[in-house]
């Protein structure tokens, strides 16, 4: 007796046996043949079958046997046959003499997997092609063993975009693929399907799924006042603490948020985190700023480590103008002309002088003119020629009489 259809040595994902067999009596003739099998070394049987030969005195041909479907091992086959006679040339008794085939060698299981894989270290979102993976342990114990694991990238509708295939594996398998189809914004999971050498393969099972963020966050920012009115870069102001309007279009989350400030002429300040508001998009800084023009750098670094930075400028000028003058030719108060010339200035070393005037003494409004019954306007000079924060004027006071 011998199988057709399954190796000795080689494991078989099928589970129907064939076997040829040939059996002569040349006295009263073959009755039956019985055929029975076990796994694993086990007596006990778990299959019969019995092929009539209706007393010829030889019986040869082929049988099959059906074994299990979930049968996984070794089987053993043995054959034992009865003449018309009722003589066997065996019992199923342990001291029987029989005939026995095999073992051989059936795989109908695929490999178990105790877990699901994992992608690592990404919070939800991978910030580059290259994917940090560790892979369950999986195992074939009574089988014909792992052949290769098979990991695939599949998108949100659980379509495969990639596929790799590891030929090494084992327990909690640490692994990189790196990615050529996965782009920025897209949602993807990784899935793997372990064979083995028979070709069954497990079920797929597959990582919870991640975002990729490829990217640097665009950034926007702009000076505000708390309530939301913006802070024109190229305008001095007097609010000594404005607020940053952070606005990014990042795809992983935002987590951390910084500045740092310098002054004309100065160094750059330490990066400090600016404090949340109310408002979402509304950040405050710690301190307040000095009069001066200032530059402001906001850095923001996104949870996989993106970072972007954006460069402002603001202007804040709370001091009063210096060097106010008024003085005229008229010494001690007293003069003899009928006309008078009168001086004034000022200066500002920050925003610079808007507008100089006089005001009427006696309504400290004021004067449409320079002086008082002056038939001229002043002569104002913004820059004095040289610089913006200086301002002069002059004016004739005219009409005077004794």
């Amino acid at each position: 007796m011998s199988s057709t259809s399954h190796s000795i040595s080689n494991y078989t994902a099928s589970n129907n046996l064939v076997l040829d067999f040939s059996v002569s009596d040349h006295h009263s003739g073959i009755s039956q043949i019985q055929f029975s099998a076990s796994t694993n070394g086990s007596l006990s049987t778990i299959v019969n079958k019995t092929v009539n030969c209706n007393g010829a005195n030889s019986c040869s041909g082929s049988t099959s046997l059906t074994l299990p479907a979930n049968l996984t091992g070794t089987v053993q086959v043995q054959a034992i046959a009865m003449d018309l006679g009722e003589d066997w040339n065996g019992t199923f008794s342990p001291s029987a003499d029989r005939v026995q085939v095999g073992p051989y060698l059936v795989d109908m299981v695929a490999p178990s997997v105790d877990g699901t894989p994992e992608i690592l270290n990404n919070n939800g979102f991978v910030g580059n092609t290259t994917l940090n993976i560790r892979l369950p342990n999986a195992s074939d114990p009574l089988g014909s063993g792992l052949s290769k694991i098979e990991v695939n990238l599949r998108n949100s509708s659980g379509q495969t975009i990639e596929r790799w295939t590891l030929s090494a594996f084992a327990a909690n398998t640490s692994a990189s693929v790196i990615s050529q189809n996965l782009t920025h914004g897209q949602s993807a999971s990784v899935c793997m399907i372990v064979h083995d050498r028979v070709g069954w393969s497990s079920n797929p099972l597959c990582s919870s799924s991640v975002i990729a963020d490829f990217s640097p966050p665009e950034l926007k920012v702009k000076l505000t006042t708390g309530n939301g009115s913006l802070l024109n870069e190229t305008h001095w102001h007097r609010l000594a603490l404005p607020f940053a309007n952070i606005e990014d279009d990042a795809v992983s989350n935002i987590i951390e948020r910084l500045y740092r400030t310098k002054s004309s002429g100065g160094s750059w300040s330490a990066w400090t985190e600016f404090l949340s508001t109310n408002n979402t998009s509304q950040f405050a800084f710690q301190a307040g700023f000095q009069s001066a023009e200032h530059d402001i750098q906001v850095s923001v670094r996104s949870a996989v480590g993106h970072q972007n930075f954006s460069l402002l400028t603001y202007k804040l000028d709370r001091l009063t103008p210096r060097n106010l003058t008024f003085v005229s030719n008229i010494s001690g108060g007293w003069t003899s002309s009928t006309s008078a010339m009168v001086y004034l200035g000022a200066d500002d070393s920050l925003s610079g002088i808007q507008e100089l005037a006089v005001l009427e003494r006696t309504n400290q409004t004021i004067s449409a003119r320079c002086g008082i019954h002056a038939n001229e306007e002043c002569s104002l000079s913004f820059g004095n020629g040289t610089s913006p924060q200086i301002a002069t004027a002059s004016f004739v006071i005219g009409g005077l009489v004794q």
